[in-house]
């Protein structure tokens, strides 16, 4: 792995693990904007290429045409 990619990751893992954080606490969670949009576009990447387009847009933009049971997996909804 490259450096890029590398932190690219730890920018996936501070951004998760401060919102769990902050969760657990009753906090507001504060992400620094770069890292969250670095996590962002890492795993909306990750969404597409292991469940394809189609279905990352139906999780994104049309919940209910969603017919995937992975919606969770995508992007965490309830």
């Amino acid at each position: 792995m490259l450096l890029d990619g590398y932190l690219q990751t730890r920018c996936v893992e501070l951004a998760v693990h401060l919102d769990d954080l902050a969760l657990s606490v009753d906090a507001p969670c504060r992400v620094p904007d770069a890292a969250l949009t670095v996590a962002v576009d890492v795993l909306v990447a990750a969404a597409r290429d292991r469940y394809g387009d189609q279905a990352a847009l139906h999780t994104l933009a049309k919940r209910e045409r969603d017919e995937a049971p992975h919606r969770q997996a995508v992007v965490g909804a309830a």
